[in-house]
């Protein structure tokens, strides 16, 4: 048996649990909540001709700029009409890729930062295997596998993920001077396009990647001396693809809300209650994720975003002490201020400063 072949048999199982434990999701219907407007009512996705497609890369529908989750949308009306059968499988095969992608990606980085990285042992697939599964069975995962209109959330997080596992091989298969494999480095940099134009909440990317090159892969970093210097401009000039697909998605994903009108003006609420609003976004959905109670498909915007109330002090003395922590242990736990970055990094877009 090959060193893979464990892989692949771990990655089946995990997508057969993940196929069982939603397949009563099969069974549901178009949901009267943004499935109506997007699909029941919306005749111009249904197909793959050259009006469906110009439409598809064109249209900012209900404020979102997403061709290539209309692609996909596309194609399961070639297959299956209106049926929304067809739709919820896309969706749950979408999310069975996504955590069999999850598990490679956490196989990968334990497989950096333990004290044998060429080993592959059961350890640290049972590790992998389970952070798989809290990722595919969370409660959370609920609402994107189930709802139609949030194809999008899977698709966004597939080429996510798959571009983070192109961007690792690119470093496994480094040159000699350290530079990035050329092959696997434009995988990466084509997924990313993928994934910001599934969803705009992928721009973060190019920052997580930077992450990555700090902690565990040690591109970048006091302990290997190369905050400065040619290997600092080359790590930042591997980036520039990836910011500038950012910076473009970014652009459009703004103009596209602005279309709706639904940007709120900073007269209205100024960067004070914004501050205050994202603290309090930190601190709930990390909350959300470890309690996973009280679940709804919306969660509105407090009344108030006085400082002083005892939701946002409980929220910013939540966010310091986790910040706190994370700072004065990242000598000894890099990984727990890494993952704490990433996590701010990734909820910007909505946690509530724009």
């Amino acid at each position: 048996m090959t060193t893979r072949s464990p892989d692949r048999l771990v990655g089946v199982l995990l997508g057969l649990t993940v196929m069982g434990v939603f397949l009563p999701g099969l069974h549901g219907e178009f949901l009267d909540w943004d499935d109506t407007l997007n699909f029941l009512e919306n005749p111009h996705y249904r197909g793959l001709g050259l009006a469906q497609l110009h439409w598809m890369f064109t249209a900012f529908h209900h404020g979102h700029y997403v061709p290539v989750t209309w692609i996909t949308l596309g194609f399961d009306y070639v297959l299956w009409g209106m049926n929304p059968f067809g739709y919820h499988l896309t969706s749950l095969l979408l999310h069975a890729a996504n955590t069999i992608a999850v598990y490679l990606l956490a196989l990968q980085l334990l497989r950096a930062v333990s004290r044998h990285p060429q080993s592959m042992t059961p350890a640290l697939r049972f590790g992998a295997a389970s952070a798989a599964l809290l990722f595919a069975l969370h409660p959370l995962r609920a609402e994107p596998v189930a709802w139609v209109t949030e194809r999008r959330e899977l698709l966004c997080s597939f080429f996510y993920l798959s571009a983070v596992l192109a961007y690792l091989r690119a470093w496994q298969a480094r040159r000699g001077d350290g530079a990035l494999e050329r092959r696997w480095y434009s995988v990466s940099v084509g997924l990313f396009g993928l994934a910001v134009f599934s969803k705009a909440m992928a721009i973060t990317l190019p920052f997580v990647l930077l992450i990555l090159d700090v902690y565990p892969l040690g591109r970048l970093g006091s302990g290997a001396g190369q905050y400065s210097g040619r290997t600092l401009v080359r790590v930042y000039a591997e980036k520039i693809p990836f910011v500038m697909l950012s910076l473009t998605a970014g652009a459009i994903a703004l103009f596209a809300y602005a279309r709706i009108e639904n940007l709120t003006p900073v007269d209205k609420v100024g960067w004070i209650d914004r501050l205050a609003l994202s603290t309090l976004s930190l601190a709930f959905y990390l909350a959300k994720m470890v309690f996973p109670v009280h679940l709804s498909p919306i969660y509105e915007r407090p009344e108030t975003l006085d400082p002083l109330t005892w939701p946002l002090m409980v929220a910013g003395a939540a966010v310091l002490a986790v910040t706190g922590l994370a700072i004065a242990l990242r000598g000894r736990c890099p990984a727990l201020l890494a993952v704490w970055t990433a996590y701010i990094l990734m909820l910007l877009p909505v946690a509530g400063i724009v």
